[in-house]
């Protein structure tokens, strides 16, 4: 498919890096594998959030489908198709896509826990 065949651009080369202009890319779809817990750090980059909006507009995954979201590289106007590594839909390559494990579970905390503090009462981790 097309996704397979676009070339990737790591997340990490999207988060802001002061006087580190960027290589000029090839003027196609680029994917963007990413995790959420990133996403503010490259959601300006990539188009998501306008610049200078820090705080007045909510920062989450807003206009996404099963993990999947269209972005813009603002410095070179190339389109880009994030796609969040643990969607279940398996848009990613296999080496990409980050899989839950057997011993996965969904855990509901009390009002006011952070997930670490349910996840740590439980003796477990978070993911």
């Amino acid at each position: 498919t097309t996704i397979e065949r676009a070339p990737r651009i790591d997340s990490s080369e999207l988060r802001a890096r002061p006087g580190v202009k960027p290589k000029t890319l090839p003027r196609m779809l680029h994917v963007v594998p990413f995790q959420r817990e990133v996403f503010n750090g490259i959601a300006e980059a990539s188009g998501l959030m306008p610049r200078n909006t820090k705080g007045s507009i909510p920062a989450d995954l807003r206009s996404e489908h099963y993990g999947a979201m269209a972005g813009k590289l603002m410095s070179q106007g190339l389109p880009l198709l994030l796609v969040d590594r643990r969607s279940s839909r398996g848009y990613l390559q296999k080496t990409e896509q980050l899989r839950f494990g057997p011993d996965f579970e969904v855990i509901a905390g009390s009002r006011g826990l952070s997930c670490d503090e349910v996840c740590q009462r439980r003796g477990s981790t978070c993911d």
